[in-house]
């Protein structure tokens, strides 16, 4: 795949380390299934920490490389560079 070019107001982080936090873990188990019903294969993972890699136009207070840690929205952790709003 390509890699991603941000767009204004975005930022690119490679992802260095990403896992399932303790919610995550019970979802995956079904216990909230009412609740939080999951279809396998499930896709928990929001918890990452990565390097800032690139930053779009307009987005100020960051530079590359930094650290970055995120909990995207939506479960996106486990690909090499994740893409989303900098604020």
């Amino acid at each position: 795949m390509p890699r991603p070019v941000p767009a204004s107001g975005e930022l690119l982080v490679n992802v260095r380390t990403a896992g399932i936090n303790p919610g995550e873990a019970v979802i995956r188990r079904g216990v909230l299934h009412d609740r939080f019903p999951a279809t396998f294969p499930s896709g928990q993972g929001s918890d990452l920490a990565g390097v800032v890699a690139e930053v779009g136009p307009e987005v100020t207070g960051l530079h590359t490389p930094s650290w970055k840690r995120a909990v995207p929205e939506g479960n996106w952790c486990w690909s090499r560079d994740l893409m989303g709003p900098a604020a």
